[in-house]
């Protein structure tokens, strides 16, 4: 997709190069519109419009709200900062949105863990000790059904073409090892966890581990590869549980090196999950500037960004490990 940004001279040289990437099979939206008539060739390409709920009116988004009804074009409300402003445009005809009421969720003062979800977060901590107990995780995913169930049909998949059928659950953590292990209750436990919750609660987790995990090597840390993937699923699990971030990891112990990242604190770790969140935003600048400070190559960035996209769809779909009922 091509993103046409408000502040553009717009001259027949970009309208002839949109025309050339739209017939090329480019999506084209239009960032911040503001109705002109000289927009009106790049209008007749757009795909996607983007209002801007702050700098426009109710009156106006809902003049383009009919003016684009029926059309082709799909109206996007961005900087969305409430749930008035969401439900509004939403019965509008707007289809998509971002904004902080989506990736600022309000945070509960007082808050429990549920029974069924604190049985995940004391099998994950269970299994990112710094010394693990393998008796003491298998014991633990016994005492969860869905987890055993998960773990026996993984490992009884044709991804591993075992000779005999694994029927046990010190046997399947056996077959896995201590990092299979790790990784394997990390992700699963995580996924459970969000039932219920938004997709993208489930698929942001998983390309931010994978993502931290592979810039640990091209960063100097590539010890410390397994420590970035949690620290990575762990990133949401303040929105996954309602909670804020500082009462969940009072509920599990884990590393202190990651616990200070996941709050805020500076740390290598946190320089490492910033250049995550830099991607997420778009802020180029400041991934240039923390890859030349841990030495990573600029381009080398969005390749283990594609790879780590490339690698959540692979998961998600049962094709790397099953994380849910359907996979």
């Amino acid at each position: 997709m091509i993103e046409v940004l408000e502040n553009i001279s717009l001259d027949q040289g970009i309208v002839d190069a949109c025309q050339q990437l739209k017939r090329s099979g480019y999506l084209i939206a239009l960032d911040d519109f503001v109705q002109t008539p000289a927009w009106k060739p790049l209008v007749d390409l757009a795909d996607f419009i983007k209002v801007d709920v702050l700098a426009s009116s109710p009156a106006e988004q809902r003049r383009l709200s009919k003016e684009f009804e029926g059309s082709a074009v799909r109206l996007v409300a961005e900087k969305v900062e409430n749930y008035e402003v969401f439900q509004r445009t939403r019965n509008w005809g707007y289809v998509y949105f971002q904004g902080y009421f989506f990736s600022r969720p309000e945070m509960l003062t007082h808050h429990d863990v549920p029974a069924h979800k604190l049985t995940y977060l004391r099998i994950l901590q269970a299994a990112n000790q710094k010394h693990i107990d393998m008796g003491q995780v298998a014991e633990r995913i016994k005492s969860e059904a869905s987890l055993s169930y998960r773990l026996l049909r993984y490992l009884n998949s044709p991804a591993f073409f075992l000779a005999s059928e694994v029927r046990s659950i010190p046997h399947c953590l056996a077959l896995l090892g201590e990092r299979g292990t790790r990784k394997w209750v990390s992700l699963v436990a995580v996924a459970c966890m969000t039932d219920g919750k938004p997709e993208e609660l489930v698929t942001v987790p998983l390309i931010r581990a994978r993502f931290c995990e592979l810039l640990a090597p091209a960063a100097g840390l590539g010890d410390s590869a397994d420590d970035l993937f949690l620290l990575g699923l762990l990133s949401a699990i303040d929105a996954v549980l309602d909670m804020k971030m500082d009462d969940v990891l009072k509920e599990i112990k884990i590393r202190q090196e990651i616990s200070d990242a996941l709050l805020g604190k500076e740390n290598r770790f946190r320089e490492i999950l910033e250049i995550v969140f830099c991607y997420e935003k778009g802020q180029w600048q400041e991934i240039d500037r923390a890859a030349k400070r841990w030495h990573i190559h600029p381009d080398k960035v969005p390749e283990l960004f594609m790879q780590s996209l490339e690698w959540m769809r692979g998961l998600t779909s049962g094709q790397e490990i099953a994380v849910s009922e359907e996979s």
